[in-house]
């Protein structure tokens, strides 16, 4: 059961994308939502030979980004005022390769982190919903830019028999429960036992999840899921996030990069 909403916001017009979504949760599972502004410094890096100075130049830059980022929690307490719902605002002031960390951690006393599907036009936040992603514990939805809050009627697994995929259907199942469709979708260039396996359809049944089985041979199994969205007019796609880390950036799976770059449906990925 969903209780507890953790929503991402930045003060700026997709919040209101992102908050139409929480509220529409918070709506229907009586939740509470937390919001979470990350107030995100620059990255410094300073010589020995220009220590003093740089520690100048670094405070000044800090004290601006500070300012900039209470003027911006006032804008974001604003809007939350308006809210039906009992919510709660945190702060977290980080540089950048320390944010996402931070927003991660904040996120593992709640129930759903929400954010905005990142797009060419705004990539600013992919890395932080990466890093709660897969630092989390926690199951992401992404909300798609095109896409406007509504009831969740028809949804889409997008099965492997992965340890990922378990915990997307796992975390997914508030919303499983109370779809009107869902379809299985298995897409893989060579099929496996696991791919195949009927044994999910049983376990969702006994939750009251009827689902229809879409087996499929694709090279491609990303796409593969997009396209059984589409045709099915689906309002949310559940899929597991696959990724590692290199150099403490997290290099996304082939399919995770797919679903989150082309996705106009929204997105539930857990780790």
């Amino acid at each position: 059961m969903l209780k507890d909403l953790m929503v991402h916001l930045d003060g700026g017009a997709d919040d209101t994308h992102r908050l139409g979504f929480a509220e529409a949760l918070a709506d229907r599972y009586k939740a509470h939502i937390g919001a979470l502004f990350v107030n995100a410094y620059p990255g410094f890096s300073i010589s020995a030979d220009a220590a003093g100075t740089g520690a100048i130049a670094m405070a000044e830059l800090v004290e601006r980004a500070t300012a900039e980022g209470d003027r911006t929690e006032e804008t974001i307490r604003k809007r939350l005022e308006g809210l039906r719902f009992p919510y709660d605002l945190q702060r977290i002031d980080a540089v950048d390769d320390q944010a996402g960390y931070q927003a991660a951690r904040a996120t593992r006393h709640a129930d759903l982190f929400i954010g905005l599907r990142p797009s060419e036009a705004a990539p600013r936040w992919t890395g932080l919903i990466e890093a709660v992603l897969f630092g989390s514990g926690r199951a992401v939805l992404l909300a798609a830019p095109e896409r406007d809050p509504g009831p969740i009627k028809t949804v889409v697994i997008g099965w492997n028999g992965s340890r990922e995929a378990a915990r997307a259907v796992a975390e997914a199942m508030p919303f499983l429960e109370k779809a009107a469709k869902v379809v299985v979708v298995t897409a893989e260039k060579h099929p496996s036992e696991d791919t195949l396996d009927t044994r999910l359809a049983s376990h969702l049944d006994r939750h009251g999840v009827k689902v229809t089985l879409n087996e499929l041979r694709s090279a491609d199994p990303g796409e593969a899921i997009l396209a059984e969205a589409r045709s099915s007019d689906a309002d949310l796609i559940v899929a597991g996030g696959y990724g590692h880390s290199r150099l403490r950036e997290w290099v996304l799976g082939g399919v995770t990069r797919t679903l989150m770059e082309h996705a106009r449906t929204p997105l539930l990925l857990a780790h």
